[in-house]
C-alpha cells in the first residue's frame, strides 16, 4: 500500500520525515492532530491529541509502540479511528516484549470513535490511574467503540480490556478476549458509568479479584444486553459478571462456561441491585457458592424469565441466596448441581411461576416438570410445542409473549403467532470455517401448534456480510408435519474454499417454514475464517442428511444466465431410488457426468436392461440443466456423482436408501 504524507502539527521531539508525495512509515511523539494516512506509524515516545485537536487514522494504518507510553487523547479533544471490515486499524507493540499504557480518553470530545481496530498488549501499570484500562481508558468520555478486537491486554488494577469511569461509553459488536486485571477482566464500569455495552462477544477474560468477563461497580448502571460472556475466570466472585453496589441492567444475554474460585460462576451480585432478565445461564462453576447466580448481602436482584441449567457450585448451583431478599419470576431451573437454589442466612427470595426440578417451590405458580428442551446436548435450551413451560408464566398481561400469549417460562418465547415454527440448532457452536472450506451439522426442528397436519415448506439460505443472499442452500421443499407434533432431522452444510487471506467474516444461516402466507424463521452465524477478495458466492454450498417426509417440491428460479460453473446439490438426498442432479453452465460446453461407486469405480445407471455408464456425454447449451438419476438397479450404499463440463470438475455424493 502506498499512502500520502498525512498533515499533522508536530510539537516536542518528533521526527520529522522529508516532505514527499508518498511514505509509508512516519515516526512520532509529542502533540499529534490532523490525518494519518500511511502503512505504519512508529510511536517513539508519548503522544497526546491536545485539548480542542481532531486526530484521523485512516483504514490500515497500522500504529506500533516502540517504546512503553501512552496515546492520550485530552480535554475535548476527537479521535477517528475508523477502519473498515476488510481494513483494519491496528494498535500494538513494534516488537514482542515492549507492550504499550493504552489509549486513555481523558475528558474527550464525545464525538471519538474506535471502529474496526485492534489492540494487542496493551499494559496500564502504576501509577494510579493509568494501572486502569489496558487497551482503552475513558474518563468522562462517551466514546463509540465499534466492531474491534481488544484481546491480550492487561491492567494490574481494573480494566484489562477497557475501563470506563464517570462515562456513557458505547461498546458494541466487539471481540473481547484474553485480556486480565485485578478487577474486571475484559470490561470495567464505576462511578455512574452508563455504559451501553451490547452484541460483543466477552471471553477468556481473567482476574486475580472479582468480574472475569464483565465488573459493574459503585453506581454503575451500564446497561448489558445480547452479549456472549464465556469462559472468563475469577479468583474470587463472577467468573462471568460481578455487580459491586451497583445496579445494571443484565439482559438477553448468553452466560456460560465461566469459573469463580469462590462465588457466582455466572453473576456474582454484592450489595447491588441488578435487573436480570432473560438470559439463558448455564454451565458456570463456583467452588463455594452460586454457580449460576449468587446474591449476597442485601443483593435484592430482580430475576426474571431466565434459563439458569447445568451450572455447579458446592452450594446452590443453580441460585444462592444470602442476607438479600431477590425476586425470582418466571425462571427455569433445570439440571443445576448439587441444588437448584439454596436460601442462606436472612434470605428471603420471592419465587414464583418457575419451573424448578425436583421440587415443588412454595409460592404461586411454581411448577416441576421436564421443560423438554429442544436440544441440551447442544445447548439450545429453547422451548418445543407442548413444553410444560409454554403458557405458564405470570398471566399479568405486562409479562405477555410477543405474540399476545400468556408468558412463557424461560429466557425463550415460543412464537404461536405462525401455526408451524422452525428452529436450527448449531452443533460444536461457535462454528469456525478454515479458508480451505469445511461442512457443520446443524439440526432443523418443526413443531406444529395446530390440531391438523399441515403441508409446509421448508428452505436455507446464508446471509453474506454485505447483507446479500446466497441460496436457497437447501429446498424449497414441501413437507408434512403431524398436528401438535415436533420433528427433528440433521443436515450438514458444506462452506467452498475461500481464496486470499483477510479478516474473518461472521454469516448468517437461515432457515425458514411457510405455511400460507405465515413464515416462521430462524438463523445462527459462524465465522468464515480468511475470506480475502475471495467470493463467499462461490459454487459449492453442498446440503445433505435427513429429511423430513417431503410430499412435494417446489420450482426454484434459476438465473436466465448462471455466470459460473456450478454442480449443485441433488434433490431429494438421501433418496429412494430417483434422484434429480442440476447443475449450472455459463457458456456451451461439452458436458460428462457419471456415477461411481465408492471406490471409484464407474457404474451403470438407468433401470432399463441395457443401462449406460454415464448420465450425460455431449453438448450442452448455456443455463441450468437437469437430469434424472434412477438407482432402481443398485444397492444401498454411498456413490459419487462427477461433472466435467469443459474444464470445470466437480463431484458430490449421493446416499442410497432402499
Amino acid at each position: 500500500m502506498n499512502r500520502s504524507l498525512p498533515l499533522f502539527a508536530c510539537l516536542g521531539l518528533l521526527a520529522i520525515l522529508p516532505l514527499c508525495a508518498h511514505a509509508d512509515i512516519i515516526y512520532v511523539q509529542g502533540d499529534v492532530s490532523g490525518v494519518w494516512d500511511v502503512d505504519s506509524v512508529i510511536v517513539t515516545g508519548e503522544v497526546r491529541v491536545p485539548p480542542g485537536e481532531t486526530l484521523q487514522i485512516m483504514p490500515g494504518v497500522e500504529i506500533l509502540f516502540q517504546v512503553y507510553c501512552k496515546f492520550i487523547v485530552d480535554n475535548n479533544a476527537t479521535l477517528l479511528a475508523v477502519g473498515t471490515e476488510q481494513d483494519s486499524i491496528r494498535f500494538d507493540e513494534l516488537a514482542s516484549g515492549i507492550r504499550w499504557r493504552g489509549i486513555r480518553f481523558i475528558e474527550a470530545s464525545d464525538s471519538c470513535q474506535l471502529q474496526f481496530c485492534i489492540f494487542s498488549h496493551g499494559f496500564a501499570s502504576a501509577p494510579f490511574p493509568d494501572d486502569n484500562g489496558g487497551a482503552i481508558y475513558c474518563d468522562a468520555t462517551n466514546a463509540i467503540i465499534d466492531n474491534c478486537i481488544i484481546k491480550d491486554n492487561a491492567a494490574t488494577s481494573t480494566g484489562g480490556g477497557i475501563f470506563c469511569r464517570w462515562s456513557s461509553a458505547i461498546i458494541s459488536n466487539s471481540y473481547i478476549a484474553d485480556n486480565s486485571a485485578a478487577a474486571g477482566g475484559g470490561i470495567y464500569c464505576t462511578a455512574y458509568s452508563s455504559t451501553l455495552i451490547i452484541g460483543n462477544f466477552i471471553e477468556g477474560n481473567s482476574v486475580s479479584e472479582q468480574g472475569g468477563g464483565i465488573l459493574c461497580g459503585y453506581s454503575s448502571d451500564a446497561e448489558i444486553l445480547n452479549n456472549v460472556i464465556r469462559r472468563n475466570r475469577a479468583e474470587q466472585y463472577g467468573g462471568g459478571v460481578s455487580c459491586l453496589w451497583a445496579l445494571p441492567a443484565i439482559h438477553q444475554n448468553i452466560i456460560c462456561q465461566n469459573l469463580a474460585r469462590i462465588s457466582g460462576g455466572g453473576i456474582d451480585s454484592f450489595s447491588s441491585n441488578p435487573s436480570i432478565v432473560k438470559n439463558i445461564i448455564f454451565g458456570n462453576c463456583a467452588m463455594l457458592n452460586g454457580g449460576g447466580i449468587q446474591c449476597y448481602y442485601y443483593a435484592n436482584a430482580n430475576i426474571i424469565e431466565n434459563t439458569i441449567v447445568e451450572n455447579a457450585a458446592n452450594w446452590g448451583g443453580g441460585v444462592f441466596c444470602s442476607y438479600s431478599s431477590p425476586t425470582m419470576n418466571g425462571c427455569v431451573l433445570w439440571n443445576n448441581h448439587p441444588e437448584e437454589i439454596v436460601v442462606a442466612s436472612l434470605a428471603n427470595p420471592q419465587i414464583t411461576y418457575s419451573n424448578i426440578e425436583d421440587s415443588l417451590w412454595p409460592g404461586t405458580g411454581n411448577i416441576s416438570e421436564d421443560p423438554l428442551f429442544v436440544n441440551p446436548e447442544q445447548h439450545d435450551y429453547r422451548l418445543p410445542w407442548g413444553s410444560p413451560c409454554i403458557d405458564s408464566g405470570d398471566p399479568n398481561p405486562i409479562y405477555n409473549d410477543p405474540d399476545s400469549s400468556r408468558s412463557d417460562m424461560g429466557a425463550f418465547n415460543y412464537d404461536q403467532s405462525v401455526p408451524v415454527r422452525v428452529l436450527l440448532t448449531p452443533y460444536n457452536a461457535p462454528i469456525q470455517i478454515p479458508p480451505a472450506g469445511g461442512s457443520f451439522d446443524y439440526m432443523i426442528t418443526a413443531s406444529n401448534c395446530t390440531g391438523s397436519p399441515l403441508t409446509v415448506d421448508f428452505w436455507c439460505d446464508a446471509t453474506l456480510p454485505s447483507d446479500s443472499l446466497i441460496g436457497p442452500l437447501l429446498g424449497p421443499v414441501a413437507a408434512m408435519i403431524p398436528a401438535n407434533d415436533n420433528v427433528s432431522v440433521l443436515r450438514t452444510q458444506r462452506v467452498p474454499a475461500a481464496s486470499g487471506i483477510g479478516p474473518p467474516k461472521m454469516i448468517s444461516y437461515n432457515g425458514y417454514a411457510a405455511v400460507g402466507p405465515d413464515t416462521s424463521r430462524d438463523s445462527f452465524t459462524f465465522w468464515r475464517m480468511g475470506d480475502g477478495s475471495g467470493s463467499l458466492a462461490a459454487a459449492g454450498w453442498d446440503n445433505w442428511g435427513d429429511w423430513f417426509e417431503i410430499v412435494g417440491r417446489m420450482q426454484q428460479a434459476a438465473p436466465l444466465h448462471p455466470t459460473e460453473f456450478a454442480l449443485h446439490s441433488p434433490f431429494p438426498n438421501p433418496f429412494n431410488a430417483v434422484t434429480i442432479i442440476s447443475f449450472d453452465l455459463p457458456m456451451a460446453s461439452r458436458v460428462r457426468l457419471e456415477i461411481f461407486d465408492i471406490s471409484g469405480r464407474s457404474i451403470p445407471s438407468g433401470s432399463g436392461t441395457t443401462p449406460t455408464t454415464k448420465l450425460i456425454d455431449g453438448w450442452r447449451e448455456a443455463g441450468s440443466h437437469e437430469v434424472t438419476f434412477d438407482a432402481s438397479n443398485l444397492a444401498s450404499g454411498v456413490y459419487i456423482y462427477r461433472l466435467q463440463a469443459g474444464d470445470f470438475v466437480a463431484s458430490q455424493k449421493l446416499i442410497l436408501l432402499k
